[in-house]
């Protein structure tokens, strides 16, 4: 049962009581129907993420598409071949980080399924350098991934060591390393 649907239930619950209360066997009928899809998933209803959690999921999936979308601009438009090829090592990188970061979101109790959509502070620095050519967009590339690496590298380290869900405390751990590279890596690019 999805997220949303497990926080609807009980408020679908609420309205439908206070509007008869003679219903309140069904109502208690209608959320152990809901809620209770297995004896797991009912334990689990009580130890929802908190916010952290959620926000981790989404600014992870928020960094990976950007740095995919960032990758393959850089691939195609880089005027420095080493720029060119540290941008073709971030989409695999972030492609693979992508989806271990999904399969360890949907481990998480309950499951949860990152954003597909870029947000639109990311989406603004994807246009920026859609717009950018030449050495100007080598310069704008690698200033954009110091910036966004030290960002995700900050977020793995923090959720790694504070985060809730063991899954993606194991994703954050695992993946920090691979972004303290590619800071490494762009620092290097840009002297």
């Amino acid at each position: 049962m999805t997220l949303q649907l497990r926080m609807l239930a009980p408020l679908a619950l609420l309205v439908t009581a206070g509007c008869d209360r003679g219903a309140e066997s069904a109502n208690a009928d209608a959320a152990n129907v809901a809620l209770d899809d297995s004896a797991e998933e009912a334990a689990d209803w009580t130890a929802l993420p908190r916010a952290d959690t959620l926000s981790f999921v989404e600014s992870a999936a928020a960094s990976d598409m950007y740095e995919i979308e960032a990758g393959k601009l850089g691939s195609d438009k880089a005027s420095n071949p080493d720029v060119k090829s540290f941008a073709e090592m971030l989409v695999t990188d972030h492609t693979k980080s992508s989806a271990e970061m999904k399969a360890a979101a949907s481990q998480a109790r309950p499951g949860l399924t990152p954003l597909a959509a870029l947000p639109a502070d990311k989406q603004a620095k994807i246009d920026a350098l859609k717009a950018a050519s030449g050495e100007e967009f080598d310069r704008l590339f690698l200033t954009q991934q110091v910036e966004a690496h030290t960002a995700a590298l900050q977020l793995l380290e923090a959720y790694a060591s504070g985060g809730e869900a063991q899954s993606l405390k194991d994703f954050a751990a695992k993946t920090a390393p691979v972004v303290k590279a590619h800071l490494e890596k762009a620092k290097s690019l840009q002297k």
